[in-house]
């Protein structure tokens, strides 16, 4: 059959137009291809990168870390010379703490507690501490959750820019709250006009820590690396605080002859069982799981060895099982406390 001239060239335009409009579309449909993937986030490295061009907006952040990158970025800086570490934030944290304990006091005053007394200047402390601890344990969950599938000895920029910046900020906040502590609470409050600063075993195991907590998280930072396994760490040191000082404050109540009463024991008994069992459990067992996986990964991986020079991660590592095995004694301590409620109960049970 044979077909028109003018049919012939009609079909040709129209296969040509079809062909066109096929190369089009598809052409469309790989940019609109390209878009989707340029808007999907690649991990770490891609929100990185945003971040520092301020592409990262709120809604992304975890909430209880929004205040700390908010705060963070707006506060000055001033550095170390020579180093990227920035210490305002932590003379901040300082005083901020070194008030809290004053008005604290002076709170508990109005509240019956003597002025100026020892036992009140200790519950100041505890106050101080929990609030401390409880604000810097709920929001390093937050962050250890947001990057749990990073190894502790992984570098800081391989994370997010605001993870970078919360996790900074609750470093130095902690910082800062070890060297208000070893200020005021073992140099102010154990002062002795013409002797000076008296410190008793405990106290210097205290201040011990203090400085092995306090390197470890700072030379974290200049290091650029294994920061995970400092707020690790500082996650399971801290979880027990708040219980430990609401023990010291039910302590203290009992002693204070304004309190006496069975309702003050009562409670006191209760809390310091609750201390005891978080305290031995945790202790025994989560704080060295964590010491091994830190080790590990610090030592016996190339990671761990390109990312943290051996000499430093050795160091972290001394300190944080002297840290560990120093508090053996406050763990025996637990475990007789649970032991001995024990055997008041069977007793209890054995009088009825």
């Amino acid at each position: 059959m044979k077909i028109a001239p003018d049919a012939h060239e009609n079909l040709k335009n129209a296969v040509q137009g079809n062909m066109k409009r096929s190369t089009k579309s598809t052409s469309t449909q790989t940019k609109d291809v390209d878009r989707t993937k340029t808007n999907v986030s690649h991990g770490p490295e891609k929100t990185f990168k945003d971040a520092k061009q301020g592409a990262v907006k709120d809604g992304e952040i975890p909430l209880i870390l929004l205040p700390w990158v908010k705060f963070y970025d707006a506060f000055p800086k001033h550095y170390v010379p020579f180093t990227t570490l920035d210490v305002s934030f932590i003379m901040l944290s300082c005083l901020f703490f070194t008030l809290m304990d004053f008005c604290s006091a002076e709170v508990l005053h109005l509240l019956g507690w003597p002025s100026g007394a020892k036992e009140t200047r200790a519950a100041a402390g505890s106050l101080t501490s929990i609030f401390h601890s409880t604000t810097l344990v709920l929001s390093l969950g937050a962050c250890l959750w947001s990057q749990r599938h990073v190894p502790p000895s992984a570098k800081m920029n391989v994370h997010p820019r605001w993870w970078q910046t919360a996790t900074i900020s609750l470093i130095q906040y902690c910082t800062g709250y070890m060297l208000y502590d070893s200020l005021i609470q073992f140099g102010w409050d154990r002062w002795v006009p013409g002797v000076g600063v008296v410190l008793s075993g405990g106290d210097k195991l205290f201040l011990g820590h203090h400085f092995a907590t306090a390197f470890y998280m700072v030379s974290a930072l200049v290091a650029e690396a294994g920061h995970v396994s400092a707020l690790i760490l500082m996650f399971v040191g801290e979880s027990t605080s708040p219980l430990h000082n609401c023990f010291r404050i039910s302590r203290l109540v009992i002693t204070l002859e304004s309190f006496e009463g069975r309702m003050a024991e009562v409670a006191h008994e209760v809390i310091r069982l609750a201390w005891a069992v978080k305290y031995s459990f945790v202790r025994t067992f989560v704080g060295p799981a964590c010491g091994i996986y830190i080790t590990y990964d610090l030592l016996f991986t190339k990671r761990g060895r390109t990312n943290v020079p051996l000499v430093l991660s050795s160091f972290w590592l001394f300190l944080a099982w002297a840290v560990m095995i120093g508090s053996i004694p406050w763990i025996l301590d637990a475990v007789k406390i649970i032991f001995a409620h024990v055997r008041r109960e069977e007793l209890d049970v054995e009088a009825r």
